[in-house]
């Protein structure tokens, strides 16, 4: 599996949609290696702000797995706009599930979008807790 990521590597570019869709899965292996491979290449050819893999990062982050969650949680905070209400809104939902792991999660990605001097930070702060 991890072959098959770094093939993926070899011949995709940023914005790959097709490539992007099939290392999204990676992220929730069994195999370290395999997650870590592709947090990193996800990392190169995922565009800030890419909508579906902020979604589908967003939904890993529910898992039981832990290994998939944080996987996602160390990739989220390099692709999504600190002033993007909507993803923001989804990652404070997770504040409240019922799995702690998943909390902990949210709340990695949240401090590390929000950290200063992320701009639009405050207004979407301001604007999640309405």
């Amino acid at each position: 599996r991890r072959a098959a990521v770094e093939a993926v590597a070899r011949v995709a570019r940023e914005g790959d949609a097709r490539a992007i869709g099939a290392l999204v899965p990676c992220l929730a292996d069994a195999c370290e290696a395999v997650r870590k491979s592709a947090v990193k290449l996800l990392g190169q050819l995922v565009q800030r702000n890419d909508t579906d893999t902020i979604t589908a990062l967003v939904d890993h982050m529910d898992r039981a797995n832990p290994s998939a969650r944080e996987a996602a949680a160390a990739l989220l905070p390099r692709i999504i706009d600190a002033g993007d209400v909507h993803v923001l809104e989804a990652l404070a939902a997770r504040l409240e599930h019922s799995d702690e792991g998943a909390r902990r999660s949210a709340v990695h990605v949240l401090g590390e979008v929000l950290k200063p001097p992320a701009r639009g930070g405050l207004r979407a702060i301001t604007a999640v807790a309405r």
